[in-house]
């Protein structure tokens, strides 16, 4: 779901000052891409008119880098596994109903949120606010995945994250994720917000609802091939390789080993 961003060199040279604006015309792509999704010429002006969108994309505390090492051990340790079984036992329902619908272990999706958001404790789900992630990303000229521009990427990525935050209501510049600008508990990269479902049947996809999540996440792994490969599925989940699987992995076994000892 995430993947790499040019921030490094912005925190580094202007911490929390205004940065220098993206071209115009990649600026007015974005706009013409919103008219087209229906946002009025009010709505789209006040978006990009808004100072914040200016500044360092890190909008909190950054989080102590750790190791994938070191995040195994927490994950694997006595408490984090019981942790793990009262996260099973408070969202029973909707993880049976993900289970059958798109075939996802509830132990396999706790390992998932696990990692990406510490099952949900870890709000803000990000120390970066996501619109601004992708607004300076506006300026790359990389090329990037089958030699489309690192900027048209970012373009679409704050395109479906604006109308996002739209339907919710959202104030957008303040919306919080990953480096990457990967947003709520499943941490979604905007573009796969295709893959969101309504968990809780309110008729909203929201992401930072653990209802939506569980399910949302169980559709996207569904619909990236879980049924034929769950490694496949997980790395197109998580943008990297083996180290994220393995430990899924392992999370879900200790779950089902502490569930026996339990019986």
């Amino acid at each position: 779901m995430r993947r790499a961003v040019t921030v490094s060199l912005f925190l580094i040279l202007f911490g929390g000052h205004a940065l220098s604006a993206p071209p115009k015309s990649r600026i007015d792509y974005v706009k013409k891409e919103l008219t087209k999704r229906g946002l009025d010429k009010t709505e789209i002006n006040s978006f990009f008119n808004d100072a914040r969108l200016k500044l360092s994309p890190l909008c909190g505390t950054p989080t102590p880098p750790i190791s994938w090492d070191e995040l195994e051990a927490n994950m694997l340790s006595e408490r984090s596994v019981a942790r793990g079984l009262e996260f099973l036992e408070q969202n029973k329902t909707v993880l049976a109903n993900a289970h059958e619908l798109y075939g996802v272990s509830p132990e396999e999706i706790a390992g998932l949120l696990r990692i990406e958001t510490n099952l949900g404790k870890n709000k803000p789900f990000g120390d970066y606010c996501a619109a601004r992630v992708f607004y300076h990303n506006l300026s790359s000229n990389r090329k990037k995945r089958k030699r489309e521009a690192e900027w048209v990427r970012a373009a679409k990525e704050l395109v479906e994250l604006v109308i996002y935050c739209k339907k919710l209501g959202l104030d957008c510049e303040e919306l919080r994720g990953s480096s990457a600008g990967a947003i709520g508990i499943p941490q979604f990269m905007p573009q796969s917000l295709i893959y969101a479902k309504d968990g809780n049947g309110d008729g909203v996809i929201d992401l930072s609802n653990m209802n939506d999540a569980i399910v949302s996440a169980a559709n996207f792994l569904e619909k990236h091939g879980w049924q034929k490969s769950r490694k496949k599925a997980l790395r197109s989940y998580y943008g990297k390789g083996g180290k994220y699987t393995e430990l899924v992995t392992k999370y879900r076994d200790a779950l089902i080993e502490k569930q026996k000892t339990r019986q």
